[in-house]
């Protein structure tokens, strides 16, 4: 792969992969009718890849860009090197700014809390999801995007789907399994789906915590069982997290345990499972 300089030098906590994969996808993708949401842009990585691929299009397609443009806590702990100078709550807004240049041009900038921000039903051909960090942020940025898609063409990208700290967004995907075709994984992290038919609002639990615990399990098994070797092993941690949310805080122990004594091989893996048994009280 032989990304484009820079799109390669962009500050970001995307892989390359999944720089290219959001340039390729804005430049080549059927995006006739409607728009393209960039949900949680931070220092801009995904945004200028979007744009990117927006400028070699023969027509303008309107891009949304979300974020709070602060820094929390955890961000600064992840990346230190790209948020070096910054301290917990300052903006970082200016370097996003300057990052995407002449690009800003082409987005409109949604700063603010995604909680307090209603979708217009404009259609939305392409969806990137790097936002959904919790049950509640989740269901609200489904509900309000997901019945926007358009149908045959529409396409989601959910950028915590092979990771430890999102099991809603797996439980999420298999209830609506009937309106989305998983296409592929993308730099080990992001899965990549199609909307097949349009998602009815009513499709979408106003909390989708509050489903029967079993239903909820049931249907991240079914994603999980998707998945082999390291991501496999990654989101069976995730399968820990989501025990402990249900209160099943014994039952994800013994997950966590099950999963020290297997014989997975990656380098991710490890540092993840000892993130998670940190988490499980």
């Amino acid at each position: 792969m032989r990304l484009p300089d820079r799109l390669r030098d962009a500050a970001s906590m995307l892989t390359g992969e999944e720089r290219e994969m959001l340039r390729v996808l804005a430049a080549e993708h059927p995006l006739r009718r409607g728009c393209v949401i960039d949900a949680g842009c931070f220092l801009g990585g995904s945004t200028l890849a979007i744009t990117l691929g927006v400028r070699a299009r023969d027509r303008h397609v309107p891009v949304h860009t979300y974020d709070r443009f602060i820094v929390d806590w955890s961000s600064l702990v992840s990346y230190p090197a790209l948020l070096a100078g910054l301290s917990e709550g300052d903006s970082f807004r200016d370097r996003f700014e300057q990052q995407l240049g002449a690009e800003l041009e082409l987005i409109t900038i949604h700063q603010g809390d995604i909680l307090g921000m209603l979708w217009d039903g404009e259609p939305i051909e392409m969806l990137f999801i790097d936002i959904a960090k919790s049950w509640e942020i989740s269901d609200h940025i489904h509900q309000q995007w997901l019945p926007a898609l358009v149908p045959g063409t529409g396409v989601v990208i959910q950028q915590d789907y092979v990771h430890e700290w999102c099991p809603w967004l797996h439980v999420l995907m298999e209830l609506l399994a009937e309106h989305f075709q998983p296409i592929a994984t993308v730099g080990g992290v992001s899965r990549v789906f199609r909307c097949l038919s349009a998602v009815p609002p009513d499709a979408i639990p106003q909390r989708l915590r509050e489903l029967p615990q079993d239903w909820l399990l049931a249907l991240f098994d079914r994603s999980a069982n998707r998945f082999s070797g390291e991501e496999r092993a990654v989101i069976e941690c995730a399968r820990a997290v989501l025990l402990a949310d249900l209160g099943q805080v014994e039952q994800a122990r013994r997950h966590l345990d099950s999963l020290a004594r297997s014989d997975v091989q990656g380098e991710r893996f490890p540092s993840v499972l000892d993130d998670v048994t940190a988490y499980v009280p």
